[in-house]
């Protein structure tokens, strides 16, 4: 069985010229376009650019589809040592206007994109590689602040005032609950 090096891979698009300019414009700190790349080919370009920048990548795409493709090809091009984390980034689902908290309560996608915010807030030394689509990119997210301001921490050993944690959760929009099905 052969192996297929996915660093040796990246190694050869340094002998396409427009990609080693891609490269050293990103090591000195300017944003890069690249187009017309498709299927895996693109998650192997950002792989192969992620060790010439100094922070996080961002790779916008025309559908949720094509960002959850690279995010997952992405995977398995980075090398381990890189210590880079891929974050997804999906769009909200389509709502009734008319009951907005509950159904962002119940809305997986909405628990998945607080999550990475949170990531990109708390973890702000920490570098990333962020899939998302155009769509998602274009719905409004919470400010910072509000993210701060919303989020109680929970951790094992330490003690909980129940009233002011169910006080703080109905003033999120959340009700009681015998089971939790989503986060």
């Amino acid at each position: 069985m052969t192996s297929i090096n996915g660093n040796r891979l990246a190694q050869t698009l340094f002998h396409h010229v427009p990609f080693a300019e891609a490269a050293t414009a990103l090591w000195s700190g300017q944003p890069i376009s690249a187009e017309g790349i498709i299927g895996s080919s693109c998650a192997l370009a950002v792989a192969a650019l992620v060790p010439y920048g100094n922070g996080s990548i961002i790779v916008v795409t025309p559908n949720a589809y094509v960002a959850e493709q690279i995010a997952s090809d992405l995977t398995l091009f980075l090398e381990p040592e890189y210590r880079i984390e891929v974050l997804l980034f999906p769009p909200m689902t389509d709502r009734d206007s008319e009951s907005e908290t509950a159904l962002a309560i119940a809305d997986e996608p909405f628990g998945e994109r607080i999550n990475v915010l949170k990531k990109l807030v708390y973890h702000t030394d920490q570098r990333f590689v962020l899939a998302i689509s155009m769509p998602a990119l274009l719905q409004p997210v919470p400010p910072p602040t509000l993210l701060q301001e919303r989020t109680q921490t929970l951790a094992v050993n330490n003690q909980v005032d129940l009233d002011a944690l169910r006080r703080f959760l109905t003033e999120g929009g959340y009700h009681s609950t015998t089971a939790v099905d989503l986060p």
